[in-house]
């Protein structure tokens, strides 16, 4: 935003230039008024982060679904290969667990 400063057309130019110089001017007046009111527009910038950080936290979690989606192929899938005696005993043992804990509590 600070740029040098640009030296006007001469004493001899041309009312065409200017004009040009006077359009030039007020382009880069225009882009310096924008950006200073971009810079105190605090709502703006931080809901412009708000923004990004949910984008963000978005996309972090569909890849952790992703993640547990195909966790979750691959178990299942170890799981379908193992003899049937293995995936009995693999859905028995959570029960029997919980009930040797049960009694385990009553008799205490």
């Amino acid at each position: 935003m600070s740029e040098p400063t640009q030296t006007g057309p001469g004493p001899d130019a041309t009312p065409e230039e200017i004009e040009a110089d006077i359009a030039a001017t007020r382009a880069r007046l225009a882009d310096n008024v924008d950006a200073l009111a971009d810079k105190v527009d605090v709502k703006g910038r931080a809901q412009d982060k708000v923004e990004d950080v949910k984008v963000a936290a978005q996309a972090r979690a569909e890849e952790g679904r992703e993640k547990v989606a195909a966790g979750t192929r691959e178990v299942t899938e170890r799981y379908q290969g193992l003899p049937r005696p293995a995936q009995i005993a693999l859905a028995v043992a959570p029960v029997v667990l919980l009930v040797v804990l049960v009694v385990r509590k009553i008799r205490s």
